[in-house]
C-alpha cells in the first residue's frame, strides 16, 4: 500500500515552472530556456506546451518573458507533462495557421466593445495574405 502521508507527497514533488489558465500557447515561453524543459508539439491542428520540470534550471527566462503571466514556480509534479495546450485555427482562404484558439479568444474579448462581429470574425479567420486578397487591394500595395 502507498505511504499517502504529508511527507511521502512532499517528496514526490519538485520545484517548478507551473502554467496557469491564462497561458495562450503562444511559444514565447520556449525559445528563451536555455535547458529546453518548455517544448511546444505542434500536430498542425492542435499545439501542446510540454515541461519536462527535471531539465529546469530555475533562471526564470520563461517568467520574465510571458507576457500572459502564465509562468510561475510552485511544487509540481517531477515527471514531463502537457501544460497548456489549444487548438489551432486556419486561415479559411489558404488553410494556414494563424494563431491558437485562445490567443484569438483573448484578443476577441480585448477588441469586441470596439470592433463590430463581422469585422472580428474576419480578423480571426484569415491570415494576413487572404485579407489583403479578399479586400481586393492590387498588387503591388
Amino acid at each position: 500500500m502507498p505511504d499517502t502521508t504529508a511527507a511521502a507527497q512532499a517528496t514526490a514533488q519538485i520545484w517548478s515552472i507551473q502554467v496557469s489558465d491564462s497561458c495562450v500557447v503562444c511559444g514565447a515561453c520556449v525559445p528563451v530556456c536555455p535547458t529546453d524543459a518548455l517544448t511546444l508539439e505542434d500536430n498542425n491542428v492542435d499545439v501542446r506546451l510540454r515541461i519536462t520540470p527535471e531539465d529546469c534550471i530555475h533562471c526564470e527566462a520563461c517568467i520574465n518573458t510571458c507576457v500572459m503571466d502564465a509562468l510561475h514556480f510552485d511544487w509540481g509534479n517531477p515527471e514531463p507533462c502537457i501544460a497548456a495546450a489549444s487548438a489551432w485555427v486556419h486561415c479559411k482562404g489558404c488553410g494556414e495557421a494563424i494563431a491558437t484558439r485562445a490567443e484569438l479568444d483573448l484578443v476577441r474579448a480585448r477588441l469586441q466593445a470596439e470592433f463590430p462581429p463581422a469585422f472580428l470574425e474576419f480578423t480571426e479567420n484569415y491570415c494576413p495574405a487572404c485579407k489583403y486578397r479578399q479586400a481586393g487591394m492590387p498588387k503591388g500595395h
